[in-house]
């Protein structure tokens, strides 16, 4: 008996021996979850921090306090999931490797308007650029690897898309620039810009050896102010490449004409093949002026164009000649162009046909705004540009697609809000919806455009 206990009990250990070797996986310095591939790991940590649909009513108030529309028109429109920055902080306490992707996750998209929120972000990018540049400087033959490094959350390394708008109007500034006030509001402009330029390597401020800030780039979305202010005082050119540059720019408007240089944004455009113009300037100005103060953007293929409808006869004309030249100059190169044009103040919403349910409300405030634009001489005109630049039946080899379009309003605003969720389309940017002017490449060519964005 006592041989057959011993027996026994060896076989047990043996089986709860084996039993543990498999399951429990032990790494000396890592957890299990930690010694996934990059990839998976990332991917887990996006599908956790992802926060359900939000409830109808509250979709209803945060569409209501950004667009124009009303709140009982927007309750058909849902919000689509968000970050839970609750879940995300959460993630980045349970260890280094883990708080390193849960900062990727979370600075995918920046979005900043404050003057506090841009000083910091941009002291924190450049420093840690800087940082990863001594580190992994050529001192020897073979730089250190990533993975042989401490994991640091550095927060350009992730960063895709970017959001930058001014919060103070500049003209304030000027009308009341002997109060304390307006003094204090000039100091804070300044600071704004010099923070957005060391992001982008404009001005003085901008680092001086070639650092990978905002290495992962994709989508910069931007107040021209702030463009428009290191053009007006000749900031002398980049001392180092934004590598890679953003291939889609959104524009709050268009730009002055540049005094100084114009290559003084050539390699932030470098690789620019996307751009949109949001809204139409206070004071006239050409789109090609636009092209030629961003340095030329040589790999431009896709562009949107605004004219406010109802304005100057001849600033129209002028600028469906300029069109007209951008359209030859860059024949063989532009794919997509869309000519918007924005309603003026004579255009009220109160004109739309009365009726029931919300979407029905919406569908008349378009179509009254498509017959309202049509009547105007901008749109005529362009009409008769995108007809003979792209007809409906015989599609030119080698010319772009061209269509007219309804602008909004709030088209600064809705791209902004557009460019914080993942897979922005470029159609959406700008207008309601693609009417008939323009014919089926046009369409074909906007949905293609969607895909690749």
């Amino acid at each position: 008996m006592r041989s057959r206990s011993l027996t026994t009990t060896h076989a047990r250990s043996a089986s709860l021996s084996g039993t543990l070797a498999l399951t429990l996986p032990w790494h000396p310095s890592k957890s299990f979850l930690e010694t996934l591939p990059t990839e998976i790991l990332l991917d887990i940590v996006q599908v956790a921090a992802v926060s359900p649909r939000r409830s109808l009513e509250s979709n209803s108030r945060r569409l209501s306090s950004s667009d124009s529309d009303s709140g009982d028109e927007q309750k058909e429109f849902g919000v689509p999931p968000g970050l839970d920055r609750r879940t995300l902080c959460a993630l980045a306490l349970t260890s280094r490797i883990i708080s390193a992707f849960a900062h990727a996750v979370l600075y995918r998209t920046a979005s900043i308007y404050e003057l506090k929120a841009i000083e910091l972000f941009s002291r924190t990018t450049v420093t840690s650029a800087h940082r990863d540049i001594t580190l992994f400087s050529a001192t020897s033959p073979i730089a250190p690897s990533l993975s042989s490094q401490p994991a640091s959350p550095f927060l350009g390394k992730s960063t895709t898309r970017l959001v930058l708008d001014t919060p103070f109007p500049l003209e304030r500034g000027r009308t009341v620039s002997t109060s304390r006030i307006a003094h204090r509001l000039l100091e804070e402009q300044d600071r704004f810009y010099a923070a957005a330029g060391a992001l982008l390597g404009l001005g003085p401020s901008a680092p001086s050896v070639p650092s990978p800030i905002l290495a992962s780039l994709r989508t910069l979305v931007i107040d021209s102010e702030i463009l428009a202010h290191h053009l007006k005082h000749s900031t002398p050119p980049l001392h180092f490449p934004v590598s890679p540059a953003p291939s889609e720019l959104i524009l709050s408007t268009f730009l002055p004409t540049s005094e100084g240089s114009s290559e003084l944004l050539a390699p932030l455009s470098a690789h620019l093949t996307h751009l949109i113009v949001a809204l139409p300037p206070a004071k006239w100005s050409p789109p090609s002026t636009t092209l030629s103060s961003l340095g030329g953007v040589p790999s431009l293929t896709h562009v949107a164009f605004v004219r406010r409808a109802n304005a100057n006869e001849d600033n129209d004309m002028e600028f469906i000649r300029d069109v007209e030249r951008v359209l030859s100059e860059r024949r063989g190169t532009l794919e997509c162009v869309v000519l918007v044009v924005m309603p003026d103040t004579r255009f009220s919403s109160s004109t739309t046909r009365k009726g029931s349910g919300a979407k029905r409300k919406l569908d008349s405030a378009t179509q009254a705004l498509e017959e309202y634009l049509h009547s105007t001489f901008i749109w005529t005109k362009l009409s008769a540009l995108a007809r003979s630049a792209c007809p409906d039946i015989v599609y030119r080899r080698g010319a772009p697609a061209v269509c007219v379009v309804p602008g909004r309003g709030d088209a600064w605003e809705r791209s902004m809000r557009n460019s914080q969720g993942s897979g922005v389309r470029f159609t959406n940017n700008v207008y309601l919806d693609i009417p008939e002017s323009g014919g089926q490449a046009c369409r074909k060519r906007l949905v293609e455009l969607g895909e690749g964005v």
